[in-house]
């Protein structure tokens, strides 16, 4: 069969022949095969890797994307799928994973809310093709190269579930969020990267956070503590405990479940899982535990 590299060639030109005979309709094809490259639209040298494209223009390309989506999807079963380790490369990736990573991207990079109906439709395509591949590796501090092309990788696509409670929170649809958060928790039960968030200007990748089921876990208990369920303090507990269970990092939640003990009078607990909190932001090579320190208003951590 041939490769994605050769077939987007071959596609490019029966779609412009077939459908975009007029120079408009070619711009807008144009744009339509850039937004599956959006991801990899990224400056990179050794000391840097920023973004080189604007949210408009994501937002441009998404909405030439959908309107030849159709014409792209005809050919997602018609080519092998392979994955290449080569991230640098997106003429390596089959064309349905890069529709998954760059609908990934569109949210997780640019917040833009259109995302949501391409993180549910790339997902419910790709089920059916790539393989699903575990995030469960514990990665440790001076690793984030690794974690970023773990999570260019599309066969981490149960990350669309995590995207997808982020965007639904942010649009007062808890109920939804909760239960895409919860089959993010069901799927991965135990991904917890330490080195989730960097606050590092220069590296896009280190400057937000990736999906951890820590952080899943954490934003069902809170969900949970808002809700008016009668039921909502014990299962906000069970949630931080599990989280707790995990492999400490500055996005466990001791703080969260340190205040809610609290006030429910249990302070011996509270100042324990606090002192916990400060040991573990205190854990991280200097320069970053200092930066922490500063970002939650400690004087030092």
């Amino acid at each position: 069969m041939p490769s994605w590299e050769s077939e987007i060639v071959r596609r490019r030109r029966v779609l412009g022949k077939r459908r975009a005979r007029s120079v408009e309709a070619r711009a807008s094809l144009d744009s339509a095969f850039a937004f599956l490259r959006v991801a990899y639209e990224v400056y990179r040298w050794h000391s840097e890797a920023s973004l080189t494209t604007t949210k408009a223009q994501v937002l441009d390309s998404l909405g030439h994307f959908e309107r030849w989506r159709s014409e792209f999807e005809t050919q997602f079963s018609q080519v092998r799928y392979r994955y290449s380790a080569d991230y640098l490369n997106p003429d390596e990736l089959h064309p349905l994973g890069l529709y998954v990573i760059s609908s990934q991207f569109a949210w997780h990079q640019y917040r833009l809310p259109e995302a949501g109906p391409h993180l549910r439709h790339s997902l419910e395509l790709v089920r059916s093709l790539i393989p699903r591949r575990p995030l469960e590796e514990r990665l440790e501090e001076g690793e984030s190269s690794q974690l970023a092309e773990r999570l260019e990788d599309p066969r981490f696509h149960v990350a669309n579930h995590f995207y997808l409670g982020e965007l639904s929170e942010r649009a007062g649809a808890e109920a939804e969020a909760l239960q895409h958060y919860l089959t993010f928790i069901e799927l991965e039960p135990a991904f917890s990267p330490r080195n989730a968030h960097r606050l590092d200007k220069d590296f896009y990748e280190r400057s937000f956070f990736y999906p951890s089921t820590v952080e899943a876990l954490k934003r069902v208990g809170l969900m949970s503590l808002r809700s008016k369920d009668s039921q909502g303090r014990e299962r906000a507990r069970s949630c931080f405990e599990k989280a707790l269970a995990l492999p400490a990092s500055h996005h466990a939640p001791f703080r969260e479940y340190a205040t809610l003990l609290r006030e429910d009078g249990e302070d011996t607990r509270a100042l324990h899982l606090e002192e916990e909190w400060r040991k573990t932001l205190a854990s991280y090579p200097p320069a970053v535990s200092r930066t922490w320190a500063r970002h939650y208003g400690l004087s030092e951590a």
